[in-house]
């Protein structure tokens, strides 16, 4: 008895198409995400163009705004720039202290065998706090006693301060080493008016 194998060839060419449309579905919702994350993107760098351009806009509203009211309050009168004025600003740069620059050169002429672990500007004075290694046959005073002197005679540092006083120090052991804590006070110097007065002639 012969066996036949019967093909539905409509079947098959209907599975073909639906596979086709579905990859071309596929590709179409690709193509609509793409397109849609980037009309987003336009929409925002479109927003942050307009919203740059008005706080441009206004800023120079704003200064526009500020030069023509100095402007009539000088021809009113009521702003005169004197030579006193210019003068007190360049009295106030003068006295300015760039701490910067004493920070850095505090941590340059620190020694090897010192850390120092906190520094802060209190009621015109520096306040620097420090911990040292205490080594055999070596007095705390005196480590102290020499910190003190390097601070003071290294003039880039101490120039403007007009003493340094040892304000607490305590000693401490950990694993068979003595270590010293110390916390000394810088005060600045006092500003008088007779010395402005030096400086503007």
């Amino acid at each position: 008895m012969n066996k036949f194998i019967f093909i539905n060839l409509n079947q098959t060419v209907s599975r073909a198409e639906l596979s086709a449309i579905k990859e071309e579905k596929q590709r179409w919702i690709l193509f609509g995400s793409v397109a849609f994350i980037f009309t987003l993107l336009l929409g925002w760098f479109i927003a942050i163009n307009i919203s740059l351009s008005n706080l441009i806009e206004s800023r120079e509203n704003t200064i526009t705004d500020i030069i023509e009211k100095t402007n009539t309050l000088k021809k009113d009168g009521q702003i005169n720039l004197a030579k006193s004025d210019i003068e007190s600003l360049y009295v106030i740069e003068e006295e300015r202290i760039i701490w910067s620059k004493k920070l850095k050169e505090l941590a340059r002429i620190i020694p090897d065998d010192m850390t120092i672990i906190n520094v802060h500007h209190k009621q015109k004075r520096l306040v620097v706090s420090a911990i040292a290694r205490l080594y055999p046959d070596e007095k705390a005073f005196t480590i102290i006693e020499k910190f003190i002197d390097v601070l003071e005679s290294n003039p880039e540092f101490s120039n403007d301060f007009s003493s340094t006083e040892l304000k607490r120090s305590q000693l401490d052991k950990s694993q068979g080493q003595e270590f010293l804590f110390f916390e000394i006070e810088l005060k600045l110097n006092k500003k008088t008016k007779k010395s402005k007065k030096d400086k503007r002639t």
